[in-house]
């Protein structure tokens, strides 16, 4: 049985870990192998225990995807950060399942309840950005709804990549 509940802070260890899984799942060939290589989960818990902390005055938010009582997945959201993209009020900051449970309908679920958590914050319309050259990604946006919005390019050691904003009203 799969479930989506907030993160809570005592969370951050295991949101870490399939935090980093999923980099590497995921951005493998898509980034420089050193950029992945780097993750670390004590990196990872460190910046969602602060991230988590309940003192924070941060209009984001956390969901976690769990399956049989094990985390699988997670997203984030909240007010939309820079302003390459006008008329946007909110963003999908992250959203990842990890690749053995993809294909299920799981990050569909966990992608409506974000949705909905934006909206009933007032952040729409909204945006997310991807990596250009993640086909599987876009496609699974578009298929959702998102239409391209922006662009931008993101400096990154060694060079730079290009990212695609994709957006819904």
């Amino acid at each position: 049985m799969t479930t989506i509940r907030p993160a809570r802070q005592d969370d951050a260890p295991q949101l870490a870990r399939v935090h980093v899984q999923a980099w590497h799942e995921t951005y493998r060939g898509l980034m420089p192998d050193a950029v992945i290589d780097r993750q670390s989960v004590e990196a990872r818990t460190a910046m969602w225990t602060r991230a988590l902390d309940p003192t924070s005055q941060s209009d984001s938010f956390t969901l976690l995807l769990e399956d049989a009582d094990e985390l699988v997945g997670f997203a984030s959201g909240g007010p939309v950060r820079g302003d390459e993209v006008a008329d946007h009020l909110g963003e999908l900051y992250a959203i990842y399942v990890l690749r053995s449970h993809q294909g299920r309908g799981l990050g569909r679920r966990l992608f409506k309840a974000v949705e909905a958590g934006l909206r009933e914050r007032g952040l729409a319309p909204f945006l997310l950005w991807v990596l250009a050259g993640n086909e599987g990604a876009a496609g699974f946006y578009a298929h959702l709804g998102g239409e391209p919005v922006g662009t931008k390019v993101m400096a990154l050691e060694g060079g730079s990549l290009d990212k695609l904003a994709l957006g819904w009203r």
